[in-house]
């Protein structure tokens, strides 16, 4: 009786496969005449790409090196019928600049960078926005600053007035559930030169979503 009922259940198993595979292969083809070729796309020889979605817009971020200089790319494309609709580049970043991220905020586009101020041992943090609409971006504003160095994960190599060195990514970038609040985190290098005297301070700070500073708070954590 058992190996009836394992039987019948493979039965029904193999007719369900049988079925499914039937109503893959006699979907209606799309007629030849109906397929259109579309406009081709300026192709970007670009180090980095990164593809957003805002309203009915995809825009393209592409950042390139030429002539040792950094440029961005902008394109936007229609989301409906992918055709592109506008394209501009923008070499207006200064020298020695470090890209830290690229944060959707609220259907916003911004894109920080660092400075280091050599001068006076700065991290400087900068924003611009992305007006998707124009496929452009807005002049610099400056999110804030911090006294000494700060640590980071090792992301290549870039040359900088002080020469060739390790970049680091220094910043983590958090959006909130609502999409309404950005948590910016930071964590600074070591001042003692003994490893039971250094306890790592961590960098909260908070802005909305005009990038405007609400909250923040540096944690010495107390433990090594």
């Amino acid at each position: 009786m058992t190996k009836l009922i394992n039987l019948m259940k493979k039965a029904a198993l193999f007719t369900a496969l049988l079925i499914s595979i039937n109503l893959v292969f006699s979907q209606e083809k799309l007629p030849f005449e109906k397929i259109q070729i579309g406009e081709p796309y300026t192709v970007i020889d670009a180090l980095t790409k990164k593809y957003i979605t805002s309203k009915e817009k995809i825009l393209t971020i592409k950042r390139s090196y030429t002539r040792g200089k950094y440029s961005y790319t902008l394109q936007t494309f229609n989301s409906n019928t992918l055709a592109q609709e506008k394209i501009n580049v923008f070499d207006d970043f200064p020298k020695w600049y470090q890209e830290e991220g690229i944060i959707k905020l609220n259907d916003r586009v911004f894109i920080f960078y660092s400075l280091w101020e050599k001068s006076n041992s700065k991290n400087q943090l900068f924003v611009r926005e992305i007006d998707v609409e124009n496929c452009s971006f807005s002049a610099a504003k400056l999110v804030f600053e911090i006294k000494g160095r700060l640590t980071g994960e090792d992301i290549g190599f870039v040359l900088t007035e002080e020469g060739t060195v390790n970049a680091r990514d220094k910043f983590d970038f958090y959006v909130s559930n609502n999409n309404s609040k950005l948590l910016i985190q930071y964590k600074k290098m070591y001042d003692a030169e003994s490893d039971s005297k250094n306890k790592d301070l961590i960098g909260l700070k908070v802005f909305d979503e005009n990038i405007d500073f609400l909250w923040g708070k540096e944690i010495k954590i107390p433990f090594v």
